[in-house]
C-alpha cells in the first residue's frame, strides 16, 4: 500500500465541436486534435480554477503539496499538464496517458510560474489510433525543454484506454517517489 488518498473527479458532459456537438463527458470543448490547433481556453481555465479549488482544499486539511499528484487520461492529462505547466504549488508530480498539448496550451496555461522539479509520467499505448504517438513524444519533448523530468511509457500494450498495464506504469511510478 502506498499510503495514498486517490480523489477522482469526473468532467461534466457538454457538447463537443470535434464531434458535431455531441455531449460527452469532457473538462472543455475539444475544437482541434492538431498539435497546432486551437483550444477552448476559457473552458480550459475553468477547469483549471476548479483543480485549484480542490488543491487548495487538500493542502488546507494539512496534506502536504509533495504528496498530491494529478494525472489523467486523454482529455483529463492534457488538463493535468496544464495545471502542471499554469501553478505555482510544488505538487509531488503528475501523470498524463493518451494524450498531447497543443502549442495553444503553452502560450495560454505557462505563465513562467511552472514549477520544473516536479516529475512527470507520460504514458501512451501502443495501440492509440486517436492521439498519434508523435502529438506524445512532442508533449514530452517541451516538457523537457521547460526543465520538467520526464519519464516516458509510450509502448503500453493497449489502445486509447487506461488497462491493468497502465495502472501498474503509474504504481511504480508512485512508489519511487513516495
Amino acid at each position: 500500500s502506498l499510503g495514498i488518498d486517490a480523489l477522482c473527479i469526473d468532467a461534466p458532459q457538454r457538447q463537443i465541436s470535434v464531434f458535431n456537438g455531441r455531449r460527452m463527458a469532457a473538462w472543455c470543448d475539444i475544437v482541434s486534435l492538431d498539435l497546432n490547433g486551437a483550444i477552448d481556453v476559457e473552458g480550459s481555465l475553468a477547469t483549471l480554477r476548479r483543480l485549484d479549488a480542490i488543491i487548495a482544499a487538500e493542502l488546507a486539511k494539512g496534506t502536504p503539496a509533495r504528496r498530491i499528484f494529478i494525472g489523467g487520461f486523454s482529455q483529463g492529462g492534457y488538463i493535468a499538464l496544464s495545471y502542471l505547466i499554469s501553478t505555482a504549488v510544488a505538487l509531488g508530480g503528475g501523470f498524463a496517458f493518451s494524450t498531447f498539448m497543443p502549442e495553444a496550451a503553452w502560450s495560454a496555461f505557462c505563465r513562467g510560474r511552472a514549477r520544473a522539479d516536479i516529475p512527470v509520467l507520460l504514458g501512451h499505448g501502443a495501440d492509440d489510433f486517436i492521439i498519434p504517438r508523435h502529438h506524445a513524444a512532442a508533449t514530452g519533448a517541451a516538457l523537457r525543454r521547460c526543465g520538467f523530468v520526464v519519464q516516458e511509457a509510450i509502448d503500453i500494450k493497449m489502445a486509447h484506454e487506461m488497462t491493468d498495464d497502465a495502472d501498474r506504469v503509474v504504481l511504480a511510478w508512485l512508489q519511487k517517489l513516495l
